[in-house]
Order: C-alpha cells, then structure tokens, then sequence
C-alpha cells in the first residue's frame, strides 16, 4: 500500500547503531562500524519506506552514514549522493571520549560549542543550507536524507518550529517524515515513523 501523501515528501533519518554507540563514546566526525544490531536497524529502516518510492538517498561523507545509506539504497533500488554538509556536528577535543565521562566532569550537556568544536547553531545553519540545497537539487523527487543524531537535533530546533521532540537526539534508525512545496522548499512534518532504538 503507498503512502496516502503525493510526492514530494523528504525523509530524515539517523544512521543504524555503531560500535561507538554501543560504547557510549562521542563520535562527532570521527567514526567506528555499524554493530550487527545497527545494521538489522538500516534493514527495517529500509522496510519502513518500501512502499514510499524513494527516488535518492543522500547521505553524509562519514562512513557510518555512508553503510546504512548503502543498506537501505540497496533494498529500495535507489541511487546515492554523499554530501559532507550532512555530517555530524564536530566536537572538537571531546571526540572519541566517553559520554558519561564527559557529562560528569565537562559541560557537556549545556554547552553551545566544545573547546576547537562545532557550535550548535553552526551546525544548524549547515544543515539548514544543505537540505535546502539537495530540495531544489532533486525538487519534486522522494528523498531519503540519513544523517546523525545532533545535527538532526539542532536543524530541528533551529528550523523546525514547534517540532516536539526537538531536544531529544534521534535514536538510531528513527526516520521522520515531511513535505515540501516545490517552489519554496519549506518542510512541513507529517509525523514521526517508528524506529529501532540503539
């Protein structure tokens, strides 16, 4: 059965769980592998949008992005464009460090930008000027964006007004789904697909 909304729709979703997930290491745009469980999360990311007719997979440069686009662009017959605005907020001297760690003896939790780091409405523009950018790049298309979780966070506290889940991190394989307007590249958000948690 097909979706009941007509193209264009855009789909924003979080790479499947990675080796550094499962740690509890801050990644940013340093990287590690998909787990067995991240990529069983790709595969039912893919399910999830087997009757959506995606026309493009986008994804950013980094490679656990880069496996879960190549899952799910497999499934769904579909080509892949790599796009380094995508990529997951820098984080600077905290990269590679423990969560936990780093809540218990940094800030963490509330700072707006880590020592040598990415700021959070840094990386909100970038990802405000790419996703506007790949709209008119493939306007009127179904577009699969696979992206990471802060990015995704920021973008969607920065420019998605009213969006509910704003201040939450996406979980691993969580997919959200919205439309555009081919002339002004505007998202509006239909709702939230279900995904598996890391």
């Amino acid at each position: 059965m097909h979706l009941l909304f007509p193209k264009p729709a855009l789909f924003l979703a979080r790479h499947g769980q990675t080796q550094w997930n499962q740690s509890g290491l801050l990644q940013g745009q340093l990287d590690s592998q998909l787990t067995a469980a991240g990529r069983q999360q790709s595969r039912q990311l893919a399910l999830q949008l087997a009757t959506a007719e995606i026309d493009q997979v986008v994804c950013s440069d980094l490679n656990r992005a880069k496996q879960t686009a190549a899952i799910c662009a497999g499934l769904l017959d579909c080509p892949i464009q790599i796009d380094a605005g995508l990529n997951e907020q820098n984080f600077g001297d905290w990269q590679g460090l423990s969560i936990d760690w780093l809540i218990k003896n940094t800030g963490y939790q509330a700072a707006a930008c880590a020592p040598n780091g990415e700021s959070n409405i840094e990386v909100a523009n970038r990802m405000q000027h790419t996703v506007s950018t790949i709209l008119k790049r493939y306007s009127g298309q179904n577009i699969l964006l696979i992206g990471h979780g802060t990015a995704l966070k920021h973008y969607f506290t920065e420019y998605l007004t009213g969006f509910d889940l704003a201040k939450a991190v996406p979980e691993n394989g969580q997919v959200y789904k919205f439309s555009y307007c081919r002339r002004v590249h505007n998202l509006i958000r239909i709702k939230k697909m279900s995904g598996q948690a890391a």
